[in-house]
């Protein structure tokens, strides 16, 4: 019993450990189906998160009903484009407003302070000689909360930056251009994401 009760308390300890965040490139993400709509091609990443293997912020953004999608729009418009003033950003016919950077990294960003709650997790070292025994009191479990507390510190602050450079939405998109980024909706979404211009 003690063995399943340990076990159990590492992984409890183990799923509660903070979690890097780790950015990458929409134009290397799978594509689904292109679709042209009055002169814009374009085609949606949905599950990126998933997909990029950022479990953690995956996590969060199902719970907080956050999509952030992978975008690629090419611009055979006759003119240049910028999407948050151009394009509607639909779902099943009903209107999408797009979420700011600052706006998903609130949603779901890690609470850093949380992870200090480690500190409580002491270990007591005893060492007896004959019937005197002395204890004390180890606290192992304040360096890995300073340790978890920077991790996700650092990991919000990655992904603040990345959705801030990979935000398509205020992209002035040139006639005959493709550009690739990140949008991000609030959900539940009714049905696939599609753009339309105004």
């Amino acid at each position: 019993m003690k063995k399943y009760s340990l076990l159990v308390s590492i992984i409890i300890l183990l799923s509660s450990c903070a979690s890097t965040y780790k950015p990458y490139l929409p134009e290397r993400l799978t594509y689904a189906e292109t679709i042209t709509d009055r002169g814009i091609t374009y085609s949606i990443s949905s599950d990126v998160l998933v997909k990029t293997r950022n479990r953690k912020y995956s996590k969060k953004a199902s719970r907080k009903s956050v999509e952030m999608l992978g975008v690629q729009v090419t611009n055979n418009t006759g003119r240049a484009i910028i999407l948050a003033q151009d394009i509607l950003i639909t779902s099943d016919g009903q209107s999408l407003d797009p979420l700011q950077p600052e706006e998903v990294q609130k949603l779901i960003k890690q609470h850093a302070g949380l992870y200090m709650l480690w500190g409580l997790l002491w270990i007591n070292f005893t060492r007896c000689a004959g019937y005197n025994c002395n204890t004390t009191p180890i606290p192992i479990g304040l360096a890995i909360g300073i340790a978890n507390l920077s991790i996700a510190s650092k990991a919000n602050k990655n992904l603040l930056a990345h959705l801030r450079e990979e935000n398509i939405l205020n992209v002035e998109i040139a006639n005959g251009e493709t550009v690739h980024g990140i949008i991000s909706v609030k959900g539940p979404l009714p049905g696939p994401v599609k753009l339309k211009l105004k």
